[in-house]
């Protein structure tokens, strides 16, 4: 999260401090622990569902990207790359 933030892709003012007197990314770390003890009181099927969630969401947005990047953005050369970049990642 500290790198995401000093590198401008969350909030620099949260994410991309880190403290004065030990140098370590206190908002962080602090928003990391208060994630980890909800998750304290949530039951094995509604965290499962989540992760299960979670990876079908980032599995979805890598094959968008996919699309997005060498179909829509690049040139369209012929079959194989209708095939390896549109039908295989839709």
């Amino acid at each position: 999260l500290f790198a995401m933030g000093r590198d401008g892709m969350l909030p620099k003012s949260f994410f991309g401090t880190l403290h004065e007197r030990f140098g370590t990314p206190v908002n962080s770390i602090l928003l990391c622990a208060v994630v980890a003890l909800l998750a304290l009181k949530l039951d094995v099927t509604t965290s499962t569902s989540f992760i299960n969630f979670g990876a079908f969401l980032a599995f979805s947005l890598v094959n968008l990207s996919v699309i997005f990047h060498y179909w829509i953005g690049g040139e369209k050369k012929g079959p194989r790359e209708l095939l390896l970049f549109l039908v295989f990642p839709f």
